[in-house]
């Protein structure tokens, strides 16, 4: 049995496109259509309507579809009781999560791991939640790390931990209150944020409208990085993910705004295919990253406390 041809049918099925396929398995366009058309001289049928856009299955195509995931599943299933036997903890991951904690916490998390399980063949990408909830349904990822997890019927979510979120400005915000300072002081007053897709932005949208406050966003940007260089280049201000705020908050380089009416926590949550087998060192990864959140939030507390005693 051809495993990797039948991941390749199904993943061209899932993102409608040969040159789709072909960019994740980093094989040419040409190689996809090699091998779907041995495929389809092995079976008998044609498995596509090459005529439509996006490229869709025929029925013989659909049931191959159907059958190949099963197959696929059961592949991933006994994959996993073998490696449970193995003496050490090895095998591949797929770990997928958004930019704002994999350009923050995440590194120092996964440094620890890749020490203590140094047979595991780790793979990170990154992106929007909406976008690893569909890679974890489609079985292109194992887990991914986010803010609010994509609720689903086949997504488990598994929540590991809440990160602060705290209002930003620049430098040379000259009309600062005394603290604490009141949220009408947001009013009309210029944002950089999250894109209206993100849950971290619908949240911090909710956060506004509680307390009838409308500001004037300028700027909208889904890397945490390019949004607080917005902010220490006097773009606006921002309710910013801690973690994202506080390597340029402990320079120096942004304001702190102790807001109480506006700060929150989001939740951090892990999402996991509910139904797919997991194998040993998709567990352990798991297991590690929820106990590094419950060990992050005491050091972002702490963090958090001493900018606090700067601002004031």
């Amino acid at each position: 049995m051809d495993f990797e041809l039948l991941q390749l049918f199904v993943d061209i099925c899932d993102l409608g496109s040969f040159s789709k396929a072909a960019a994740r398995h980093i094989v040419s366009q040409s190689a996809v259509s090699q091998r779907v058309a041995q495929l389809e001289r092995r079976l008998g049928q044609s498995l596509f309507d090459r005529k439509a856009r996006p490229l869709m299955p025929t029925p013989a195509g659909r049931i191959v579809y159907d059958s190949a995931r099963q197959l696929l599943a059961i592949h991933a299933q006994m994959q996993a009781h073998l490696e449970d036997l193995q003496p050490m903890l090895s095998g591949p991951v797929r770990l997928g999560c958004i930019f704002s904690l994999a350009l923050g916490p995440l590194r120092q998390m996964l440094r620890q791991f890749l020490r203590d399980a140094a047979s595991v063949d780790l793979h990170v990408t990154h992106g929007e939640t909406y976008e690893l909830a569909q890679d974890v349904l489609n079985g292109l990822i194992d887990l991914a790390l986010v803010a609010y997890g994509e609720k689903s019927e086949g997504i488990q979510i598994e929540d590991v931990g809440k990160e602060p979120m705290i209002l930003i400005a620049p430098l040379a915000t000259n009309d600062v209150p005394a603290t604490p300072v009141p949220a009408s002081w947001m009013n009309h007053r210029h944002l950089v944020t999250f894109p209206h897709h993100s849950p971290t932005r619908r949240a911090i949208d909710e956060a506004f409208a509680k307390v009838g406050v409308t500001p004037n966003t300028v700027l909208e940007v889904a890397n945490p990085v390019v949004l607080v260089e917005a902010v220490a280049a006097g773009r606006g201000s921002a309710l910013m993910p801690f973690s994202s705020a506080v390597s340029a908050l402990e320079a120096g380089e942004i304001l702190y705004v102790p807001c109480p009416e506006l700060e929150f926590e989001r939740p951090i949550c892990l999402m996991l295919h509910r139904r797919r087998p997991r194998t040993r060192a998709v567990r352990a990864l798991a297991d590690f990253l929820g106990q590094q959140m419950s060990t992050l939030q005491g050091a972002w507390k702490g963090s958090l406390e001493k900018v606090a005693l700067v601002r004031r």
